[in-house]
């Protein structure tokens, strides 16, 4: 018996992005906040769609840049505001179904989960249509989902510098494409 224990601690130790489906609770869960965030994106309210990101990535990007998270929040989302003005979002498609669930634990220690939900849109910016395939980053820490679409290296690793078990992480590969 001793011999599973420790076995099984190991494993989780050694790959600790262990997949695993989503329960009925965390799909609700994640739908609802999903919707929410969609419609702050379509709606332009760029504070709402900042309070999708995780505190503690936001804590880090203020540190980095040093500032207060408040006033990162709101630079930012006063800096989304002017761009998203010219956006406007034609189709969105986002699938929620079948989605594969991992976990993995903060530098604090907290236990989150997370998983990658395909967000594909079309949207017109002053006339010109684009197509965009990507993925968002769930993740359900402390009861809440939060959102991050992670395109870049220095992305990651703030990501990692957080949750260190994302360094095991493949990521998704998004695109985006003129259609017009």
């Amino acid at each position: 018996m001793r011999f599973i224990i420790v076995l099984t601690v190991a494993i989780t130790l050694a790959f600790p992005a262990i997949s695993r489906d989503i329960v009925q609770a965390e799909l609700s869960a994640l739908r609802a906040n999903m919707a929410e965030f969609v419609h702050a994106l379509e709606t332009k309210r760029m504070l709402r769609v900042m309070a999708t990101v995780p505190p503690s990535v936001m804590a880090q990007i203020a540190k980095n840049a040093g500032t207060t998270p408040k006033q990162l929040i709101r630079e930012i989302a006063n800096d989304m505001k002017d761009v998203m003005e010219d956006v406007q979002f034609l189709e969105m498609d986002i699938r929620t179904d079948g989605l594969d669930v991992r976990g993995g634990k903060s530098t604090d220690g907290t236990q989150v989960i997370f998983t990658f939900v395909p967000m594909n849109f079309e949207m017109d910016v002053k006339g010109s249509h684009f197509k965009v395939t990507s993925s968002v980053l769930a993740l359900l820490e402390n009861g809440t989902w939060y959102f991050l679409r992670v395109e870049d290296e220095e992305q990651r690793k703030i990501l990692e510098a957080i949750y260190p078990f994302f360094r095991k992480v493949q990521f998704p590969v998004g695109e985006m494409t003129q259609t017009e």
